[in-house]
């Protein structure tokens, strides 16, 4: 079960969903609200979820904090194709709520590795939980 709460981009963004209507049925299909990453392009979404049996402990990844909250962030090796990301960063934080989590997704497009993870950590650092 998650809700996406935010997508946040340095692009023009475009309703995530698209649906279709027939006779007989209705068809929705989401993904990105962008098609592709231009250089220099960033795309962060923001969703909560829960999962029965979720924990922070079972999350892998480096520990972080954001906001005071226990956080593990994970750096992708094979971003989304689609994209055209160069760069993925995925950091659950706990809400602390049994089996519920908060989700944060940044993709990137080079140029500017060392820039990205700078403006991520700004990102998280500025990041207020209530």
């Amino acid at each position: 079960m998650t809700s996406v709460l935010a997508f946040l981009s340095n692009q023009p963004t475009r309703p995530p969903c698209d649906t279709t209507r027939s006779a007989t049925t209705t068809t929705t299909r989401c993904g990105f609200p962008i098609k592709t990453l231009e250089n220099g392009g960033v795309l962060v979404i923001f969703v909560e979820g829960g999962m029965p049996g979720w924990t922070i402990a079972n999350q892998t990844g480096q520990r972080v904090v954001v906001d005071h909250h226990v956080a593990r962030e994970t750096v992708g090796s094979k971003p989304y194709g689609s994209l055209h990301a160069t760069e993925e960063f995925t950091i659950f934080i706990d809400r602390g709520i049994p089996d519920n989590y908060y989700e944060l997704d940044a993709f990137f497009r080079n140029p500017g590795v060392a820039q990205d993870r700078r403006l991520l950590q700004r990102m998280l650092y500025s990041m207020r939980i209530e």
